[in-house]
């Protein structure tokens, strides 16, 4: 009862490997191979031996190795915090932020989540408490000035306020310079509970 979605797997009877998806139904668990991922000639071969063992009884002799296969992507991961970041900010600022041509790149990194458009813009840090939520206007250093959306121990670096082109490529080359980015200040800006658009009020 703990898998209500189905899941890719691969299957192997007597060497045979078969690839499918599977998921609990009631008590039971329910198996549908994946007919683009397999041979035809394996699948035939796959179901006369289950056939055959349904058939002498012989499932009791029967031997199989189940593997669940991985499906975790670690740039769309990545990805889903820029996007969380970008709609913190968006909440936060309003749109004369969020129009802005250097958020382009941004935009079109959400919206290809597999893909590797923007090299550098997040960071980790081990010891922030996993509620903690805050946005930051960086000034110093000034090689990170941006807004920095924080959701935990995950920081996402977006464009500064200030008119900025080029920001990641830039951003990208001062990161690999530096081993630690050490004090930083800036402006705190209210999490937004509700939309408050605080850019667009000036």
């Amino acid at each position: 009862g703990t898998m209500p979605r189905a899941v890719p797997i691969e299957l192997n009877i007597n060497g045979l490997n078969l690839r499918g998806r599977m998921r609990a139904v009631g008590d039971t668990l329910e198996m549908e191979s994946h007919p683009q991922a397999n041979n035809p000639e394996v699948s035939d071969q796959f179901l006369s031996i289950m056939d055959r063992a349904v058939e002498d009884g012989s499932w009791g002799d029967s031997k199989f190795l189940l593997r669940f296969k991985r499906t975790f992507h670690r740039q769309a991961a990545l990805v889903s915090w820029l996007r969380a970041g970008y709609l913190a900010a968006f909440a936060a600022l309003g749109y004369r932020y969020i129009i802005r041509e250097s958020l382009a790149v941004v935009r079109e990194q959400i919206s290809s989540p597999e893909a590797e458009i923007i090299y550098i813009f997040s960071m980790t840090t081990a010891d922030a408490p996993s509620g903690e939520r805050r946005i930051l206007l960086i000034s110093e250093p000034r090689w990170m000035d941006s807004v920095c959306v924080q959701m935990g121990r995950h920081m996402v670096f977006l464009p500064p306020v200030r008119r900025c082109d080029g920001f990641y490529a830039r951003f990208e080359k001062e990161v690999r310079q530096h081993s630690e980015a050490g004090d930083i200040s800036g402006k705190v800006v209210p999490w937004p509970s509700r939309p408050t658009y605080l850019l667009d009020q000036s």
